[in-house]
């Protein structure tokens, strides 16, 4: 995701590099949904990663391993995980890596 961000950063300067204030915006316009998305999944995971309980790592461990294994759930999880949610490639003018 850092590399996104510079990317975006990038294109901010390139395209405003007589104002940076318009070119920090124009970055946080690439990026805006994509953080936003990724806080959120933050917000919502965190505690069951990261949590003095007792109860929400077994929640956890018992649901997602359930969870993982019903399709979409693989590539949605493989797609959080990779950062590529809300397909911010495109957006930031990048080309898709070939699939493997």
């Amino acid at each position: 995701m850092a590399l996104l961000d510079a990317r975006a950063l990038y294109l901010g300067l390139r395209d405003h590099p007589e104002d940076v204030q318009r070119a920090v915006a124009h970055y946080a316009r690439l990026r805006c949904w994509h953080v936003r998305l990724y806080q959120a999944l933050s917000a919502m995971f965190t505690p069951f990663y990261q949590s003095d309980s007792l109860v929400l790592p077994v929640i956890r461990d018992v649901l997602v391993s359930a969870i993982a294994r019903v399709p979409p759930a693989p590539q949605f999880l493989a797609a959080m995980v990779a950062g590529s949610l809300l397909s911010p490639v495109r957006k930031l003018g990048l080309k898709k890596p070939p699939r493997l």
